[in-house]
C-alpha cells in the first residue's frame, strides 16, 4: 500500500476514534444534570456508566470476527450509525431506561469503532512503528476527541442546555463517515477456519507481551472507568463547580494524556516497553488520591499528573499485543489483536465503575481513589517483572 493510502487509513481511523471519544466525553459534564433530573445516587450513576464498557465488551467480541469476515471499513460504518443513534437517545433521556440504553449503545459503537480502527492501523504499519502510531492515533483521536467533548460540551450545556448540545453532536459521526468511505479496505485475509478463534486467543495470551498488554489495558481502563462517573459528582458537591469547569478539568486530564502519549510511544519503540509502563504506573498511583483533595488549582494539578501517567502507562499496549499476535503465528490477523484489546479495555472500563459503585456505598471518594491507586501500583510491579522475566528467557 502506498504511503498516501496508509496515511489516509491512519487519519480516517483516528477521526473515527476522535468522534467516538468526543461523544463519550460529552456525557461527563452532563452527568450532574442527568443525576439531578433522574434522581441518581453516586452508585447508581456509576452502575449506569458501567453499561458503556459492557456494551463495548460485547461488541468487541463480535467485532473481532466481523472485521475479519466483513472487513475493517464496513464495521467502522456500522459503528457510526449506532453512535449517532445513541447520541440522539441522550438528547431525549427523560427516564432512567432511555439513559441506560443510550449508554449501552454508545459502548457498543465504541467497541466496533476501536476494533476496526486499530486493526486497520495495524494492517498498514510495521511493528517497529506501532508504538508511536497507535499512541498517536489514541492521542490525536482518543484524547483529542475526549478533550473537546468535556471542555466544549460543558460550555455548550451551560449555554444552550443538554438536549440541543447532544442533537448537534449527533451530526459528528456522519461527517466522519466521509473519510472512512474514501479510505481503502486494509483486510489482508481471513483467519483460517481450521483455527478456532478461542484457541487462537489462548495461544496469543500465552505470550508474556500479551499478558502485560492486557494488564496495562485493564489498569488504564479501570482508572478512566472509575474517575469519569465519580470525580464530576465529587467536584459538583464538594467544590460546587459548574458543568463548564468540570469539563475543563477533564479536558486538562485528556490534554495531558494527548501530549504525553506520542512521546511515550516513541520512547517505548526505541528503549523498550518496561520503562514507560513503570513511570506511568507510579505517576497514576501518586496522582489518583490527589484528585479528591484541595481547591480547584490542586485538582487541576492532580489531573495533569494523572494524564501524564496514563499517556505513558498506555503507550506500548498496542505494539505489545500486535507483537504477541505475530509471535503466536498469526501475523496479519490484526482483527484478532484489535478485538482482544477492545474487549480487554472494555472489561477494565467495566470493572472501574463497578468497583467505584461498590466502594462508594461505604467509602468516600478519596478512599475509593486511594484503593485503586494501590491496585495500579501492584499491577505495575507485576508487569515490569513479567517483561524482565520474558527477556531473560528469550532465545539468544
Amino acid at each position: 500500500m502506498s504511503s498516501r493510502a496508509a496515511s489516509l487509513v491512519f487519519w480516517s481511523s483516528s477521526a473515527l476514534i476522535a468522534a467516538e471519544t468526543l461523544l463519550f466525553g460529552l456525557v461527563v459534564p452532563a452527568l450532574p444534570e442527568f443525576a439531578d433530573r433522574l434522581s441518581l445516587s453516586d452508585s447508581e450513576a456509576a452502575v449506569i456508566f458501567a453499561l458503556f464498557p459492557l456494551g463495548a465488551l460485547l461488541s468487541s467480541i463480535v467485532g473481532a470476527a466481523m472485521v475479519e469476515a466483513l472487513g475493517r471499513r464496513p464495521v467502522m460504518l456500522i459503528s457510526i450509525v449506532v453512535m449517532s443513534a445513541a447520541t440522539v437517545g441522550f438528547a431525549y433521556s427523560e427516564v432512567v431506561a432511555l439513559f441506560a440504553l443510550s449508554r449501552l449503545m454508545q459502548g457498543a459503537a465504541t467497541g466496533l469503532a476501536w476494533t476496526a480502527a486499530l486493526a486497520a492501523i495495524s494492517d498498514v504499519f510495521p511493528a517497529s512503528e506501532l508504538g508511536y502510531r497507535m499512541s498517536l492515533a489514541e492521542a490525536v483521536g482518543g484524547a483529542g476527541g475526549g478533550l473537546a467533548g468535556p471542555a466544549v460540551g460543558g460550555i455548550a450545556i451551560d449555554l444552550i442546555g443538554a438536549r440541543p448540545t447532544f442533537l448537534i453532536a449527533a451530526v459528528v459521526p456522519p461527517i466522519v463517515a466521509i473519510p472512512v468511505l474514501l479510505s481503502p479496505e486494509t483486510r489482508q485475509g481471513r483467519m483460517a477456519p481450521s483455527v478456532p478463534r478461542l484457541a487462537a486467543l489462548r495461544r496469543v495470551m500465552q505470550e508474556p507481551r500479551a499478558r502485560v498488554a492486557a494488564g496495562a489495558l485493564v489498569g488504564f481502563a479501570m482508572v478512566i472507568g472509575l474517575v469519569e462517573p465519580l470525580l464530576p459528582l465529587d467536584l459538583d458537591r464538594r467544590l460546587e463547580l459548574s458543568a463548564a469547569m468540570i469539563g475543563l478539568v477533564f479536558g486538562t486530564l485528556i490534554l495531558s494524556d494527548l501530549l504525553t502519549a506520542p512521546i511515550a510511544g516513541r520512547w517505548s519503540d526505541r528503549r523498550g516497553r518496561s520503562a514507560p509502563i513503570a513511570f506511568g504506573g507510579a505517576l497514576i498511583a501518586a496522582a489518583l488520591p490527589l484528585t479528591a483533595l484541595g481547591p480547584p488549582p490542586m485538582v487541576f494539578g492532580a489531573v495533569v499528573l494523572l494524564g501524564i501517567g496514563l499517556g505513558s502507562f498506555g503507550a506500548g499496549i498496542g505494539a505489545l499485543m500486535t507483537e504477541a499476535v505475530d509471535a503466536a503465528g498469526y501475523a496479519g490477523q490484526y482483527g484478532l489483536s484489535a478485538g482482544v484489546m477492545s474487549a480487554i479495555f472494555s472489561l477494565g472500563a467495566l470493572l472501574g465503575p463497578v468497583l467505584g459503585a461498590a466502594a462508594r456505598t461505604v467509602l468516600p471518594y478519596l478512599a475509593t481513589a486511594a484503593m485503586l491507586s494501590a491496585i495500579i501500583l501492584a499491577a505495575t510491579i507485576w508487569m515490569v517483572r513479567e517483561l524482565a522475566a520474558a527477556r531473560e528467557t528469550a532465545p539468544g
